[in-house]
């Protein structure tokens, strides 16, 4: 499975991104027994199933309306750990819908929120919103401009305000991009000592201090006089509404 690593857990269930392109899914792991201790999970076994629109089997994610809200239920997955990459075509041959490479996942106010990195007609990313209690999914923005928003990645709930934090991983210059409830975006911060992507963004306890990463280059070789360094920072807030 290419399932992404920026997993949550909400009420024992554990939703997942995949970072595929064109036909990827967006999963929900429901284990026989709710994880109370390190390695639980691990040992676990359960269910593996796959988002679908209610009423629209294969919906294209690409092809969503900014704003609207449709029910959705879940298809599960037969063989969650096959010999070859095949979780994605068993979700699909049940009508899951297929998102253009889900990568950022983040848990906030009882929803679940993820993104599509290359979603969108204009293949500059996606925010979207999953509501649990309801069984609802939300297309909350969407970008047509690389000023706007370029190739989201990881994401994070802003504690105080229920924003949602964009860590870009584009070409160039990368932003951390803020989106409000109301799917209103704006800049919160931007890369200024290298141009890698913004990476791992979290808030501590309190919601005070946001730390954030910046990825740095890939180059291994410590002879590589271009290659950039990775950096981590904490900004604080107060990070409450209107001081964005």
């Amino acid at each position: 499975m290419a399932l992404e690593l920026l997993a949550q857990t909400f009420l024992g269930i554990l939703y997942e991104t995949e970072d595929r392109r064109v036909t990827a899914g967006f999963y929900r792991y429901i284990a026989d027994q709710e994880p109370t201790g390190p390695g639980d999970l691990a040992r676990s076994t359960g269910i593996l199933q796959s988002v679908r629109r209610v009423g629209v089997p294969n919906f294209d994610a690409d092809t969503a309306v900014v704003g609207e809200t449709f029910k959705v239920d879940w298809v599960t997955i037969d063989d969650p750990d096959p010999a070859a990459d095949t979780v994605r075509t068993q979700g699909q041959a049940k009508g899951a819908i297929a998102f253009e490479r889900l990568e950022g996942c983040w848990i906030g106010d009882d929803k679940v929120y993820f993104d599509a990195t290359d979603g969108g007609p204009a293949r500059l990313g996606q925010l979207w919103e999953y509501d649990p209690g309801e069984d609802e999914l939300t297309l909350v923005y969407q970008s047509a401009s690389a000023a706007e928003l370029e190739n989201p990645d990881n994401v994070v709930v802003v504690p105080r305000t229920g924003d949602v934090f964009l860590q870009e991983d584009s070409p160039g210059e990368q932003f951390v991009r803020g989106v409000t409830e109301q799917g209103r975006i704006y800049d919160f911060a931007q890369t200024l000592l290298n141009d890698s992507e913004f990476c791992g963004g979290c808030f501590s306890p309190g919601g005070k201090t946001f730390f954030l990463n910046q990825q740095g280059g890939r180059s291994v070789d410590p002879a590589d006089v271009d290659a950039e360094g990775a950096l981590t920072y904490a900004i604080w807030g107060p990070f409450a509404r209107g001081k964005q």
